[in-house]
């Protein structure tokens, strides 16, 4: 009976993340990206180039590149002595 029942449930989860698309976030983690990024570069959101793939362990692997126009100047942080 708890086999079964550990069956079905492993078998639902296979099901639901067979049909789960990574590329599907794609999007929704560049915007994120670009928000947090652009507290310090001055990029635009093409600027941003995402993909979220699944590896042959089942990893999931973001890569990210970003190329920025320029730094934004925060202030210097103190040396220590």
């Amino acid at each position: 009976m708890y086999k079964t029942r550990g069956i079905e449930k492993l078998q639902k989860v296979l099901i639901n993340d067979k049909h789960f698309q990574p590329a599907r976030l794609n999007d929704v983690v560049r915007s994120e990206i670009f928000k947090c990024l652009s507290n310090y570069m001055e990029i635009s959101p093409e600027d941003i180039l995402t993909n979220i793939s699944i590896d042959a362990d089942g990893q999931y692997v973001l890569r990210c590149k970003v190329s920025c126009k320029r730094l934004k100047i925060m202030g210097i942080l103190p040396t220590e002595v």
